[in-house]
Parts: C-alpha cells; structure tokens; sequence
C-alpha cells in the first residue's frame, strides 16, 4: 500500500522529534508491515487518533481531566469491586447534592452528566486501553442517578434503588447486553444507563404498592 512507504519516511521524523530510541524504519521492515501494524507502532510512539497519516496529539490536560471524570477522581482504582465503590462513594453523594436542587434541576444536571460521562468514558477506554476498563466508573454513577431520580430520601427506598441498579448492572439482561456493545464511550454508557432506568421502573413500582415511600 503507498500509505506504508509514506508511513516510513514518515516514522523517522517522529522518532526524532520525540527522542524515542526505536530501530530504523528499514530494520523494522516497514515495506512489509499491515496498516494495523503501522497503526498501533504509530499509537505507541505518538499517542493520538490515526486515519492515515493524520495524527492528532492529545492534550495532556484533556487526558487527565478524561481520566480524573471517569475513574470518580480514582475510586475506580479502588479494587475488588469498582463499580460498587463508584456508585456508593460517587454516586450517593452526588445523589444527594442533586437532588437539592429540585427536580427540574436535577434532570438538567442529569443530563449533563450524561453528556460529560460519554466525552469522559470515550477518551479514557482509549487511553486505558481496554473497551469497558473497570476503572471507568462515571457509567455507574449516571446509571445510580437514573435509578434514584426523584426518589424519596428515605433509606429503604435509596437501598432498593441501589441494590436494583447494581444488581441489573452486573446481570445485565435484555437489552442492555446489546446496549454494552455499541461502539466507545456510548456501549460504556448507556448499559449502565439503562440499567438505571430499568432499576427506577422497579423502584417506581415497589413504592406504588409499599405507600409511595411513606415510612
């Protein structure tokens, strides 16, 4: 393909500009590497989307922030079970302090969320290399929003709430398997997503037949 001659001329000048010690582009037998090939050496050295030749460097700061959103500040670090931790030590305080706001202003806030959790999952499944990597736990916290929205303060009906949405998450029955598949930050998302809504559903009928919460 011509694309790999020009990918080799091409490589040197990144190695020299990024003072990475890899052999030369003849040694590495770039007349004979696959465009996949070429794309994740390409990654490797130059960390960005590749379409061709066409390289875009990531901000730094835009990494961080990426990473920082997604993991809940590191609780997805924590191990053992990081998307529980997000949701318990994340998503309940969030809860919390949103549902102050009224339930205009908490959708509102919901609704960007979701917007930041996709931008925010997108980039870091990319840079933690791994599709649905456990540390990225901003799904989790959109999904418990979605599951206690407009519910009660009241404990049995948060703990239901959570132990529902957790429950659905893991399990993850029709549809949210198919959900999980669609492609970046949306498959790491919406499953999440729609487990919460699901979870609410559930919620919504355990408090029309238990008293509407009164207790």
């Amino acid at each position: 393909m011509p694309i790999i001659g020009e990918f080799c001329q091409f490589f040197n000048l990144l190695i020299a500009k990024r003072k990475t010690f890899l052999p030369p582009a003849p040694d590495f037998g770039c007349e004979r590497a696959s465009q996949d090939t070429v794309d994740k050496v390409l990654k490797s050295v130059y960390f960005g989307d590749v379409k061709g030749l066409r390289v875009r460097q990531e901000n730094p700061f835009s990494r961080r922030l990426a990473l920082a959103l997604a993991t809940g500040g590191g609780v997805g670090y924590l191990p053992g079970m990081p998307g529980t931790w997000g949701s318990l030590l994340v998503g309940l305080p969030l809860w919390w302090l949103l549902s102050r706001l009224g339930p205009w202003g908490y959708g509102l806030a919901w609704l960007v969320l979701l917007g930041v959790g996709l931008w925010a999952a997108d980039r870091a499944w990319q840079l933690l290399g791994e599709a649905d990597h456990p540390a990225i736990v901003i799904d989790e916290v959109a999904g418990l929003l979605a599951a206690l929205a407009w519910a009660p303060a009241r404990w049995p009906w948060v703990a239901g709430a959570f132990i529902a949405f957790r429950a659905l998450d893991i399990l993850k029955p029709f549809p949210l398997k198919h959900l999980e598949r669609l492609p970046g930050g949306l498959g790491v998302v919406l499953d999440d997503v729609a487990a919460g809504v699901l979870a609410r559903l559930l919620l919504a009928l355990a408090m029309a037949l238990g008293g509407n919460g009164r207790y």
